[in-house]
């Protein structure tokens, strides 16, 4: 006997909500530059993400996903897990976005104590082809 889909739908459901929530967390570290914390975090949503992908190549072989569409509680377990799809992967692009700004910030702040060290030596400064210093 298989797994009934209900069952497997409030798993990814639940899978998704605490993805949710761990990309809040993580967004919360990488702002306050927790970067240990950033780094736990990571690893937890590649552990959550592996079981959503599980579950969905369970559903992908289960012998009732046509009732996916057709029943009517199903249907809407499906439509409740694609909106929290969207709201991950709309929130991922806002952490990616946060993550690139600080990188983007610490770069710019590494050139800037660079440049002053070598101004303070009197040393010349040389630039690579993306006019950064080396």
């Amino acid at each position: 006997m298989s797994t009934p889909l209900t069952e497997v739908l409030d798993l990814m459901t639940q899978t998704l909500e605490q993805l949710r929530e761990c990309q809040h967390h993580e967004l919360t570290a990488v702002v306050e530059r927790e970067h240990a914390r950033v780094a736990e975090l990571t690893d937890i949503k590649a552990t959550l993400v592996e079981q959503l992908q599980e579950y969905d190549a369970f559903i992908a072989q289960h012998p009732d996903k046509s009732l996916l569409q057709s029943d009517d509680e199903l249907a809407a377990q499906m439509r409740i897990i694609n909106d929290l799809l969207a709201r991950v992967k709309q929130q991922s692009d806002v952490n990616e976005q946060v993550v690139n700004r600080t990188l983007s910030n610490i770069e710019q702040l590494k050139q800037t104590i660079i440049r002053h060290a070598s101004q303070a030596r009197g040393d010349t400064v040389t630039y690579d082809s993306k006019g950064r210093i080396r």
